[in-house]
């Protein structure tokens, strides 16, 4: 049942938070920098899978000018069916063209963006009538490419045939396994790559000599803008000039080294690898690898597709890369409709689990220890999105989702104590042992009796009503994110009766903890692992113990929120308190390099507490500035408050992480790495899937000492080539995820936080469409 406050409370809680939220609602500081919503092209990728990858061997991807797809595999001709973002589609027989599909088709090719098909007896089309049928004597031909006039140069790995309209020109003998040719219109030459070297076929001269000796050659393209060949090995690259013969060192600082396919594509070079595909963009790699890009990362071709995208061909399918005009808002507008459709569980932003193959469509809604603090953070967004643009589906979502935080408070019958979460009795999912999702016959089969009876040291609990179950245990980093979002709505959401809720629930968190001496007290009268803000608990820490820091700036910053909209002197009075008595402030102002491991002589707490960088500690204090800095006590507060926050930025500044760079500008510093932040927002992969990504075996990136901060390069990779993570993981960490794809993050806390925290801070402008744009693609509904 829920409990309420009386009326008159009421009445002075919304007069005092209304009058003093008037205070702190400033505008941005005129001397910060804007950016300005501009469109930028965003990837995505649509894949095609093999129905049976192990019996077909997929060769070769082209794309005619009409926009058709096919690849060439050991059976014969495949076509694209289906296939959506996140729903990807399969590779099937290509039955459109019945005289192509009883032909023993060889391989195939463009000319003039035409399919052009080798079969055991001449080269064919489709294309100009079908009048192209140019016969030749080679049944084993395995490549050709066209020249002037409708003339083409075949071969089977060593003979060679140059013929036009049925007429052999020329034939002869290489002295290497060839493995390509390629046709240099520039030139009127033909190029071909072989084991031991690369030669050149004159077809006015009927001529081929050798023009680079060199062993373990795998693949090559020719860059006709900088007149060279790009030479692909087993251990890099290296380039030709052809104008002057002269041949680079090999290149082998690569993503990975091991070289399949090289091609270029609107003056850009993309590789092809046994781990993935990448391309050279603004003096680094632009790496595509793991299932959120491929089918697999073994790369057999690379072709230019329709609109501008790029068919990467893989042994088990197809990876079509996508690059679509789009403006952070557009991209805000993807993802609000990604957290609506698919995480949103009783008004808690949640996690997709237990999926399949990384379909969206098997997956379920999961409880978590911290459906709480994910749902604070997208509460705030939905919160700053309302106060930027007045929508009112933000309002909505806000409404709804500060009712699951509020039954969090009423679900249990302990005052002021909110729960970690609420489940349907028989349903819980999280610190459950070997639970998967299951019907309410299972589950009374495991636990004999009701449905859902939890076992008695477990932190699931029975509520009032038999329906469900509340979680207990609760920890710091939910009562902070608690008390962010409460201070976000009552400050900034001008609707009373949603206003009133975030300072009723703000005042009933801070007075059971003020009442039970500054901790969070549980079911069994004991508090809670981590709620735990009591000076003998703090203090008893080492102050190079990062947990005697974020303690003390988290407690500061609840009470000074709840002081401000609440007015009530005792949270003044305690904040005061442990500020000059108990030293949370010298604890608060501590500078974050004097943060390290605990000393040998130290207790086990703290030395568990200070064995490595704490990243969900960072998520703890940037939420919580929030309050620290707003709604600071007074000035002298306020900017020590600041140098603060500064120190702390200044540490995290080489992940790039562009929340914290976000919550940073809301102290009005005019250097806050924007930049960076909207690298950050712009990168963030559109497929948030948890994908098995590794990086560790990387050769283009450089490895730093072990260190406290678990650093691992020396610059963070962009977020599109990393797992998919929440706020609370280390930048740097190269490998994680799963191989089978079984979760979909929300983009609720991840992405649409910071976003719409910057446009409220107006450091985010508008959207400003820009119709040069050269792509004609759009973001996926």
């Amino acid at each position: 049942m829920t409990r309420y406050y009386p009326r008159f409370l009421f009445l002075i809680i919304f007069f005092w938070g209304s009058l003093f939220a008037f205070d702190v609602a400033g505008q941005k500081s005129s001397s910060q920098p804007v950016y300005k919503d501009t469109l930028f092209l965003q990837d995505y990728s649509i894949k095609y899978f093999l129905n049976d990858s192990g019996r077909l061997s997929l060769r070769k991807v082209c794309c005619d000018r009409n926009g058709n797809v096919q690849i060439y595999s050991s059976e014969g001709i495949l076509k694209k069916s289906g296939g959506q973002f996140l729903n990807p589609g399969k590779l099937v027989q290509d039955f459109s063209y019945l005289p192509i599909v009883d032909k023993k088709i060889k391989t195939i090719g463009l000319y003039q963006n035409q399919f052009v098909y080798a079969d055991d007896k001449a080269l064919l089309s489709n294309a100009w009538a079908g009048k192209l049928y140019s016969r030749h004597t080679m049944p084993g031909v395995a490549m050709f490419s066209g020249g002037e006039d409708f003339s083409f140069l075949l071969c089977d790995g060593s003979s060679l045939q140059y013929l036009k309209d049925s007429t052999l020109l020329w034939e002869g003998n290489a002295d290497d396994k060839l493995f390509d040719i390629l046709y240099d219109q520039k030139r009127n030459l033909f190029w071909l790559l072989g084991e031991h070297g690369v030669s050149v076929f004159d077809p006015k001269e009927k001529l081929m000599h050798k023009k680079i000796k060199s062993d373990d050659l795998t693949c090559f393209s020719l860059a006709n803008k900088n007149n060279e060949l790009i030479v692909g090995t087993h251990n890099g690259y290296f380039t030709f000039d052809i104008n002057t013969a002269r041949q680079s060192a090999l290149i082998s600082k690569l993503p990975c080294a091991d070289i399949t396919v090289i091609k270029e594509i609107d003056n850009k070079t993309w590789f092809g690898t046994a781990s993935g595909a990448f391309i050279s963009q603004d003096g680094k790699f632009k790496y595509y690898a793991s299932k959120r890009w491929l089918p697999s990362d073994k790369v057999t071709d690379i072709a230019a597709g329709n609109n501008n995208s790029i068919l990467i061909l893989t042994d088990k399918g197809l990876g079509e890369i996508h690059f679509a005009s789009s403006t952070l808002y557009d991209k805000a507008m993807y993802y609000e409709q990604q957290v609506r459709r698919r995480h949103i569980r009783v008004g808690f932003n949640a996690t997709l689990a237990g999926m399949k193959n990384g379909d969206v469509n098997s997956g379920s809604l999961e409880d978590s220890d911290n459906d709480g603090l994910w749902t604070s953070m997208y509460l705030g967004a939905e919160a700053f999105r309302y106060a930027a643009i007045k929508s009112n589906e933000a309002l909505r979502n806000c409404r709804e989702s500060l009712d699951a935080i509020e039954r969090l408070y009423t679900v249990n019958s302990l005052k002021g104590f909110p729960s970690r979460s609420f489940e349907r009795s028989g349903y819980e999912i999280s610190d459950i042992p070997h639970r998967e999702p299951k019907g309410n016959k299972e589950l009374k089969e495991e636990y004999p009796g009701n449905a859902g009876t939890m076992p008695p040291s477990g932190p699931w609990r029975r509520s009032g009503d038999p329906e469900w179950d509340w979680k207990s245990t609760t920890s710091s980093d939910e009562a902070i994110g608690h008390m962010f979002v409460f201070g976000v709505i009552a400050e900034l959401i001008d609707v009373p009766d949603i206003k009133y809720k975030a300072i009723k629930l703000m005042d009933a968190l801070m007075q059971h903890i003020v009442d039970h001496e500054m901790y969070l007290i549980d079911w069994d009268g004991q508090p809670t692992r981590w709620g735990k803000w009591n000076p003998e608990y703090v203090n008893a820490r080492p102050k190079i113990v990062g947990d005697r820091k974020i303690t003390s700036s988290n407690i500061i910053s609840m009470l000074q929120t709840a002081w401000h909209f609440t007015r009530k002197k005792i949270y003044k009075e305690k904040a005061l308190e442990l500020l000059n008595k108990y030293g949370y402030l010298e604890n608060l102002v501590r500078p974050m390099k004097e943060i390290g491991p605990a000393p040998d002589d130290a207790d086990e707490l703290s030395k568990e507490l200070s064995d490595g960088w704490n990243h969900s500690d960072d998520e703890m204090y940037f939420i919580g500035y929030w309050g620290l800095y707003r709604y600071a006590l007074n000035d002298t507060l306020k900017n020590k408050f600041k140098e603060a926050i500064l120190d702390h930025w200044q540490i995290e500044r080489p992940e790039k992480e562009g929340a914290w760079d976000i919550f940073t500008a809301l102290t009005g510093v005019k250097n806050f790495d924007l930049n960076e932040a909207i690298w950050y927002l712009q990168k963030y992969p559109m497929d948030m899937i948890n994908w098995d990504v590794k990086n560790s075996g990387r050769k283009d990136i450089e490895f730093i000492p072990k260190n406290f901060r678990a650093q691992t390069i020396k610059e963070v990779l962009p977020p599109d080539e990393l797992p998919i993570s929440r706020h609370n993981s280390n930048r740097f960490d190269l490998d994680g995820g799963d191989e089978h794809g079984n979760a979909e993050y929300s983009a609720g806390d991840i992405w649409l936080l910071p976003y719409w925290m910057g446009r409220y801070l107006k450091i985010i402008s508008a959207p400003v469409k820009n119709k040069s744009s050269k792509s004609e693609n759009h973001l996926p509904e």
